[in-house]
């Protein structure tokens, strides 16, 4: 197995949305996407960035808080691997959020999305309830039009537990963010253990320093120290090294490095 990570563009947004921070700073927050290749299940594809059409689809208080300063959509992104979306054979997906599935668009019809995209039942109930429930058909950052009534087009929903994709590709529950948030837990053969909690630990100084997000998203601050100490539990279990959601530094740092085993 042998993965990349993407670039899918940028948003610049205050730092507090990312970590408790009270003084207005502005800070890139990187969009990015997971691809595996690997040797039984093909291309693996975990998130999909923001929606190519985000002037249009999102609301207006969510380009407020999160403006998006730099879109690459995941077709353009993939091209760059040498790769199209017909070439991908798995999806996975952290959660709903609009810049994690606002590119499942591009597998209507589509191998990956006719096996059926991995994602907790739990987050799909959630968002599907609120997108159904709002006359919109979205609120925050939960856009209905993005993930239900795709053409051709299915998921495959798993319990808030433990999942192995494969022996070497773990999925895992975790306790915030959103109430059906999945982690990761990939096994390379020269990296060794990367752990993945995407948005439920933003970036490095989030999980050093202990600092909650101050966001309007995250207002539950028990949630996020109860969810990572079981994820410093997980990391000192695996001996694995930390992959972090939003975290500009290291995700260019990662990107920088093409693919990597």
């Amino acid at each position: 197995m042998k993965i990349t990570v993407l670039d899918l563009g940028e948003q610049t947004i205050q730092k507090n949305e990312l970590v408790k921070d009270e003084t207005g700073t502005r800070v890139i927050s990187p969009m990015s996407a997971i691809l595996i290749d690997h040797p039984e299940l093909g291309y693996v594809l975990v998130d999909t960035g923001n929606d190519n059409d985000w002037k249009n689809t999102y609301p207006k208080i969510q380009n407020d808080i999160y403006p998006i300063s730099r879109l690459v959509t995941l077709d353009q992104a993939l091209a760059t691997k040498g790769l199209t979306v017909d070439e991908i054979d798995l999806i996975i997906i952290s959660h709903l959020h609009m810049d994690h599935c606002g590119g499942l668009k591009y597998f209507q019809n589509k191998k990956a999305g006719r096996k059926g995209v991995i994602i907790s039942k739990a987050e799909l109930d959630h968002a599907t309830e609120i997108a159904v429930s709002s006359p919109e058909g979205r609120v925050g950052p939960y856009i209905g039009t993005l993930f239900l009534n795709l053409y051709g087009f299915n998921y495959n929903t798993i319990a808030m537990e433990e999942y192995k994709v494969a022996d070497d590709i773990l999925l895992f529950p975790q306790k915030c963010h959103t109430p059906g948030s999945i982690g990761m837990l990939l096994t390379l053969p020269k990296s060794g253990n990367l752990l993945f909690p995407f948005d439920a630990v933003y970036r490095k100084e989030s999980y050093e320093q202990e600092l909650p997000p101050g966001g309007a998203i995250n207002k539950t601050t028990d949630e996020f120290y109860a969810n990572l100490s079981y994820i410093k539990e997980l990391q000192k279990k695996y001996n694995a090294t930390m992959i972090y959601g939003h975290d500009a530094l290291q995700v260019r740092e990662l990107q920088a490095r093409g693919w990597f085993e």
